[in-house]
């Protein structure tokens, strides 16, 4: 299912007079996102919905979609044990 376009940061409205946190929240956004090597942002940068492969692999290493896509808790599981491995193990 094809959705409307996936929303950026440009496409957001300005923050409200006085709203302190939005304004805290979008430059600490800004500032790791220029931290963030330009092949991972690529990586991880939305998509639109419908554009993930159909088989469980690829659809567990997609990126991120616009609106998101479904994955079965023990997908999710399954593909982030061996992250726990590594982190912990």
């Amino acid at each position: 299912e094809q959705s409307g376009p996936v929303p950026s940061v440009d496409s957001l409205p300005p923050p409200k007079e006085g709203d302190y946190v939005d304004i805290f929240c979008r430059a600490t956004n800004r500032i790791f996102r220029g931290l963030v090597v330009k092949s991972v942002r690529d990586a991880v940068e939305m998509q639109p919905a419908g554009t993930a492969p159909p088989d469980l692999i690829s659809k567990l290493k997609a990126r991120p979609e616009w609106p998101g896509i479904s994955r079965p808790v023990w997908l999710v599981i399954a593909g982030s044990v061996p992250t726990a491995l590594g982190w912990y193990g």
